[in-house]
């Protein structure tokens, strides 16, 4: 019953990382996964070895290494991520700049950029959901902005095209 017990944990965190990581980028069942380890996993380990049952302490112990391991790679895959969206929203802006320099306009699109400036027009992240940059070329006075999703379903970078740094929004 233990291997069985183990294997299906692995499965269930296997799922659980997918599903964290690459589809939703989001961490928070990262987070559940921590708080379940910290508050529930760890009394019931420190209760099962005061009463010196090893193997039941063992199988815990096993259980919440799983789970924590799946939350450290979903935490690790969401930080690699946000690094890399960084790194492709400046080229994006970059790009448009470089538009409105030689055309003396912002492009209306970002496929307009493609493939003087951009060979294509990158992804922000690498998430299912939430993974487009999104571009609104407002048509007044200012620039316009791009934007994509660092922490679903609210956390977002915005990028306005004329200044130096992204804030939050």
């Amino acid at each position: 019953m233990g291997k069985l017990s183990l294997v299906r944990s692995s499965i269930l965190a296997a799922v659980l990382f997918l599903v964290d990581a690459p589809i939703t980028g989001s961490g928070a069942i990262s987070l559940l996964l921590d708080a379940a380890i910290l508050f529930v996993a760890l009394p019931l380990l420190i209760r099962a070895r005061a009463r010196k049952d090893l193997p039941r302490a063992g199988q815990l112990a096993r259980h919440a290494a799983i789970y924590g391991l799946a939350a450290v790679a979903s935490i690790c895959f969401n930080i690699w991520n946000d690094t890399a969206a960084v790194r492709r929203a400046g080229q994006v802006v970059e790009a448009c700049r470089e538009f409105q320099a030689k055309n003396h306009r912002w492009p209306a699109t970002l496929e307009e950029l493609t493939p003087e400036f951009l060979p294509a027009v990158p992804r922000a992240n690498y998430t299912l959901l939430f993974g487009d940059f999104q571009y609104s070329a407002t048509g007044g006075p200012g620039p316009p902005a791009l934007s994509y999703v660092n922490n679903p379903p609210f956390g977002r970078w915005v990028y306005t095209l004329d200044a130096l740094r992204p804030y939050p929004y």
